[in-house]
């Protein structure tokens, strides 16, 4: 028994040392793991130390043996002139540039390159600042001193909190301000020399800027001219806030949200704006959308903007004619038709014609022009499904309004319903004719539509021409569809056009552009064959086509011998 017991306590003594013995390979392999990988950091700490010492050698070496000069012969303010326009791109670049003033690296290049850009502080006057990552004020604002900066602060809500407490003491010096809404307890500071102010604010309720906060930004920038802010978002709160009477410039967007107010408020609003050279409207609904009512024009100020050149409405057809009463008159005219326009709302367009028409007044009898006319409508048919067509012209002096410049665009989303393009086209074709008096002058015309639409052949193209009689440039701007190929239907609906757009006889240019992502492929065959025959047709009284200009992308799928036959055709084949 005691051998047995002896033999017992042996295994489990040879069992212990075993299990030690693996514990200790195990912790050795850990320990080797651990050393090769704190080897690796070592290594690559090594490598980066030695970049670092060669980064700072070179910066060292540049900035103590700087050549006096590159064979350069521009003075110093055309010089001055390329570095601010440098600066001015990183500051308006969409995206965040690398490092506060990433440009700074020209004053490596040499000693005359440095000395110009360290003499000229307006090129360390602008500041941008984006979420967490912003430069902290140093020596190149205080270089800056005696020049009014321009401050830009990206981001919403609580991303740019830091670039707000950074941008606080450097307020009172900005002369343009891009900002979102501040922190609701962030203390406004005055800005005396502050002229533009363009103020993003969220149209969400969280970020939405108290009147206090609207009230106290207004109130610390006497001088301020041009005021761009969804302020609309306050809803009619806005007309009644202490909007400085220095307005130049004064753009409000009421988008996705109720204006809320009369046109008679509007007006007393706009007659303390005396200055006021630009007036730019989003978001005009009638009152059917909103509790905005049309004013007896009588009650309104006569004359209300003296001074205003520039008058921009985007709205839906009612909500812009609406606006329109009111006793205003502009030299240039940009209206934006919006929301749904139904074929049973045909009856507004002649009204809106007349509406914008009175307003287009010269100031004076030598007033220059151009005018500007543009009129947008966006549809919308069954099952959500959207076309637009945009119209827009520049006219010239006087009361005649001639439209030297006509400008149309279809486009549409896979619509299918044959019936539903009908009306389509009718509604479009209405609004040509409510407009043919301003465009029948008109010698340019630029189309911009959907090649898959074949109904453009039989209805809007011919009423198009025929409203346009002294035409004498066309340009086709195609946009095939981006998800589908286009078919032959609508391919060779778009070639059956060109003899109806070369019927007229003062037509000398004709510039037809791709512009689209994907690869043509019957299209060019089927339109610049019929191209062909239809130049080739052309007879007295109609002049010879002077100028084809040609998408080469286009040309280059067709055969050699059209090429050469379009080429005996026109005087000069231009490829784009």
């Amino acid at each position: 028994m005691d051998s047995i017991s002896r033999i017992n306590e042996l295994e489990d003594e040879l069992d212990d040392s075993l299990r030690s013995t693996l514990g200790r390979i195990q912790d050795e392999e850990k320990l080797n793991d651990l050393i090769i990988e704190q080897q690796k950091i070592v290594e690559d700490l090594e490598r980066r130390i030695v970049k670092h010492r060669r980064i700072i050698a070179t910066i060292q070496t540049r900035r103590n043996f700087l050549v006096p000069r590159i064979h350069s012969v521009w003075p110093p303010e055309v010089l001055a002139e390329v570095f601010l326009n440098l600066v001015y791109e990183c500051f308006t670049h969409k995206e965040y540039y690398s490092g506060p003033y990433s440009w700074i690296k020209a004053t490596h290049v040499c000693r005359y390159w440095r000395e110009v850009i360290m003499s000229h502080s307006t090129l360390f006057s602008y500041i941008r600042l984006s979420g967490q990552r912003f430069p902290a004020p140093g020596r190149s604002h205080r270089l800056s001193a005696s020049t009014p900066l321009t401050i830009r602060i990206g981001g919403i809500g609580e991303s740019c909190l830091d670039s707000w407490k950074t941008v606080s003491p450097l307020l009172s010096r900005a002369k343009s301000l891009d900002i979102p809404t501040p922190p609701s307890h962030f203390v406004w500071p005055p800005c005396p020399n502050t002229i533009c102010l363009k103020w993003r604010v969220d149209t969400s309720i969280v970020n939405n800027p108290s009147q206090k906060t609207v009230i106290d930004v207004l109130r610390n920038m006497p001088k301020l001219r041009v005021l761009t802010s969804h302020l609309g978002t306050l809803g009619p709160v806005w007309i009644r806030l202490p909007i400085p009477s220095t307005l130049t410039t004064l753009q409000v967007d009421h988008s996705g949200t109720s204006c809320g107010f009369s046109l008679e408020e509007l007006g007393v609003c706009l007659s303390t704006l005396k200055a006021l050279v630009v007036l730019d409207f989003q978001g005009l609904r009638p009152s059917s959308y909103s509790s905005w009512s049309l004013a007896s024009p009588s009650r309104l100020p006569p004359e209300t903007l003296p001074l205003l050149t520039i008058l921009r409405l985007r709205g839906t057809l009612r909500g812009v004619v609406d606006f329109l009463n009111l006793p205003l008159s502009a030299v240039s005219v940009d209206v934006y038709i919006t929301y749904a326009v139904h074929t049973s709302e045909n009856k507004d367009l002649a009204t809106l014609s007349r509406a914008v028409r009175a307003v287009i007044q010269p100031k004076s009898s030598n007033s220059p022009g151009p005018h500007i006319m543009t009129c947008s409508s966006l549809l919308y048919g069954l099952d959500s499904d959207t076309m637009r067509a945009d119209f827009c012209g520049m006219s010239g002096r006087g009361h005649d309004q001639e439209i030297p410049v006509f400008r149309v665009q279809f486009s549409h989303f896979e619509y299918d319903y044959k019936t539903q393009l009908t009306s389509f086209a009718e509604a479009h074709n209405n609004l040509i004719y409510g407009f043919r008096t301003m465009i029948s002058s008109a010698q340019h015309l630029i189309v911009v539509e959907d090649i898959s639409m074949p109904v453009y052949a039989d209805l809007i193209w011919p009423a198009l021409i025929s409203h346009l009689p002294n035409i004498r440039s066309i340009q086709m701007v195609l946009n095939g569809p981006r998800r589908t190929k286009p078919d032959e239907t609508s391919v060779f609906a778009m070639a059956k056009l060109l003899p109806t757009i070369l019927d007229s006889h003062h037509l000398t240019e004709l510039d037809i552009v791709w512009n689209n992502d994907r690869k043509p492929e019957k299209l060019p065959l089927l339109l610049l064959d019929n191209l062909t025959k239809s130049l080739s047709i052309r007879q007295a009284p109609t002049p010879k086509l002077e100028t084809l200009a040609i998408d080469r992308n286009l040309l280059a799928l067709v055969s050699e011998d059209t090429v050469e036959r379009l080429s005996s055709l026109v005087d000069r084949v231009i490829q784009k």
